[in-house]
């Protein structure tokens, strides 16, 4: 089989092992103009047949490159329009952005970048969005959030799927990428700021894989191996805080609200789970906003040593307050509506779960099998 054929297959290959696409799907391709992103874009249009698939490319100017980036949005047009592609050319402001929030200029352009594919994905109606990250960006991601300290979930890199995000080339190497390109008779765009090692990505893939090579050539390989061993594990701990979170926590007045004596009893590695899901469920208007590790240990701190009436200020304008009986999430603030129910009526009682009274108590059944467990502070 041709070269150019092979890679082709290894990529639906790996759409299909992943279920990334079905038939007739709308796709938006984020394209830069870059090998990676120009190999996504010439891969989908050879397989659109095959998937009916409806395509649009989409081509964001941060405004950080001047001149450059003008020529790349103009290279971008002129490629699609060789190829009978429909395009779009978005614009967002990254440096203003860094100076209103104090993000990176790297963090800052991702969160950008991701908010205007996400708007043209809903303006016109499409299903996904794909995007070019390869076996080499999951392992310098890996690199990245072990530098930083990350947990579980940080050192499984980027997944084939996330939400709404697909990555039909995360199992592809940089260097087929570009052989595809070469033996294709594909040009492509590259992009100056790639060799600005100020950004933290640049420096592990200039300094930091070269040095890692030197004792394992096949360190890509094995960083990804690592971490799709390791996404198996975070997967059925991620699994089984989805599975306590509708007991745990609900939604009421704008607030998340997570009892504070169920939060005690839970696993560490499960509360932190848990946490993480409630910030997220309070800030799924503004899901680009950034909780770290640092944000999630706040929360637990909080729990533990928190005294009542204590509030801690997340970014996205979140806030968590500790008072007597539970833990509060709220953007807005905490302002719940008065009660007016019976604090004598009846009130649903899952089981198991909890409920929380008119009075702000709370009431919680639970499921043993075998011997009744001894009660906390109370007699045997």
């Amino acid at each position: 089989m041709p070269k150019h054929n092979t890679f082709i297959a290894r990529v639906r290959k790996h759409i299909d092992t992943y279920s990334l696409l079905h038939r007739g799907d709308k796709v938006l391709i984020a394209c830069s103009g870059g090998a990676d992103s120009v190999a996504l874009t010439e891969a989908l249009r050879l397989l659109a047949p095959a998937y009916d698939l409806e395509l649009l490319v989409c081509h964001i100017n941060h405004n950080i490159r001047g001149r450059e980036a003008l020529e790349d949005a103009l290279w971008v047009g002129n490629f699609c329009r060789m190829r009978g592609l429909k395009y779009i050319i978005e614009e967002v402001n990254v440096p203003n952005f860094v100076m209103q929030n104090g993000y990176s200029t790297e963090e800052a352009a991702r969160i950008l970048r991701y908010q205007a594919l996400d708007k043209v994905l809903d303006e016109h109606g499409l299903s996904v969005v794909a995007v070019a990250h390869n076996m080499q960006d999951k392992a310098e991601t890996i690199l990245m959030n072990m530098l930083r300290g990350s947990g579980l979930d940080g050192i499984t890199g980027i997944k084939s799927k996330n939400g709404n995000i697909i990555r039909p080339l995360l199992d592809i190497s940089r260097q087929d990428i570009e052989e595809f390109c070469r033996i294709s008779k594909l040009t492509y765009r590259t992009d100056s700021s790639n060799k600005d090692k100020k950004h933290l990505r640049n420096k592990v893939r200039l300094e930091l894989m070269p040095s890692l090579k030197k004792y394992n050539p096949e360190i890509v390989c094995s960083l990804c191996r690592m971490a799709d061993l390791l996404q198996k594990d975070a997967e059925f701990l991620n699994k089984t805080a989805k599975e306590k979170y509708p007991s745990v926590a609900y939604a009421e007045d704008g607030m998340t609200r997570l009892p504070t004596g169920i939060l005690l009893d839970l696993d560490a590695v499960v509360l932190s789970r848990v946490i993480i899901t409630a910030v997220k469920e309070t800030l799924k208007d503004a899901p680009n906003v950034y909780i770290g590790y640092k944000h999630i240990q706040k929360i637990i701190d909080l729990l533990h040593n928190g005294k009542t009436g204590a509030i801690i200020e997340l970014p996205g304008r979140l806030k968590v307050k500790k008072s007597y009986a539970e833990l509060l999430l709220a953007v807005q603030g905490f302002t719940p509506k008065a009660d007016k129910t019976d604090a004598f009526g009846e009130h649903l009682l899952p089981v198991p779960g909890w409920a929380r009274l008119p009075d702000g108590s709370i009431i919680r059944a639970s499921i043993f099998r075998g011997n009744k467990p001894p009660v906390k502070g109370g007699k045997k």
